[in-house]
């Protein structure tokens, strides 16, 4: 009997640790947020640092258009991609750029946002 109540005391603890994990890659992606601008799934683009912000962001890849690039800015980006010029993929929500400014920005950005809730590879 104390085998089996010992078997059972396991496998929920087995359970419910297997539960706790991080967004697995087969999660959606949800934006439900009003103050969301714009939503981005499995899109190319490459890292890089925004020295006037202290950040790193992902410039995307936008077929669209020529002259300017979607960039998306993060405090929360892992130190794996932390690698300027590395190609990823990005899905993720889109926000008002609202980061202080630490320097005098020289650069005309386009479009600059804040990206929340989002997910990063590196490419393949």
């Amino acid at each position: 009997m104390k085998a089996i109540i010992k078997c059972f005391i396991l496998t929920v603890v087995i359970l419910s640790f297997s539960s706790c994990s991080d967004k697995s890659d087969n999660d959606p992606l949800v934006c439900n947020d009003p103050d969301t601008l714009l939503v981005l799934e499995d899109r190319a683009g490459t890292m890089k640092y925004l020295p006037c912000y202290d950040s790193w962001a992902v410039d995307v890849d936008d077929l669209d258009n020529d002259t300017c690039s979607i960039i998306g800015a993060s405090k929360d980006i892992s130190d794996e991609f932390k690698s300027d010029g590395m190609a990823v993929t990005i899905s993720g929500c889109y926000y008002e750029f609202d980061l202080p400014l630490l320097l005098p920005d020289p650069a005309g950005w386009c479009d600059l946002y804040v990206i929340r809730n989002f997910s990063i590879s590196e490419a393949e």
